[in-house]
């Protein structure tokens, strides 16, 4: 309890890694506990504070795939790649784009995004196999 607290504390003051080390503690004590629902909130909070830290989308990511929720942890994910916007961010937006295809592979939003990043960081001959995938789905 004392972790969830302080916790937007440190971020408020711009002590990012305290902030998240506090989150973390809390969120696995919760977990632990059983309380998975509580600590999606918590994680949604620290989403807000913290998100930019990849970590936090994943980690949501994962609480929501535990409540039974995969369409509610595609969405954090994508939620999180949105916080990745520029050039130096693509490795940070690609990594959370390939967690979302492992949880639906079918996925287009996700899918589309991704083959893009890839085209644009040099990796062409992934995207365009993305792409084909996209479209023999499409064509069905």
């Amino acid at each position: 309890e004392l972790h969830r607290r302080i916790a937007p504390m440190f971020a408020a003051v711009r002590r990012m890694s305290d902030a998240w080390a506090s989150y973390r503690i809390a969120v696995a004590s919760l977990v632990k506990a059983g309380f998975v629902d509580q600590a999606v909130g918590v994680l949604r909070e620290a989403a807000g504070s913290l998100g930019r830290e990849r970590t936090v989308w994943e980690q949501l990511a994962d609480a929501e795939q535990k409540r039974g929720r995969p369409i509610d942890a595609i969405d954090a994910l994508l939620e999180g790649r949105r916080r990745f916007r520029k050039r130096r961010d693509r490795p940070e937006a690609i990594k959370l784009l390939l967690r979302a295809r492992r949880i639906a592979p079918g996925h287009f939003e996700a899918n589309f995004d991704l083959a893009g990043l890839l085209a644009r960081s040099g990796a062409r001959a992934p995207a365009v196999r993305i792409l084909a995938e996209l479209a023999a789905r499409l064509a069905k």
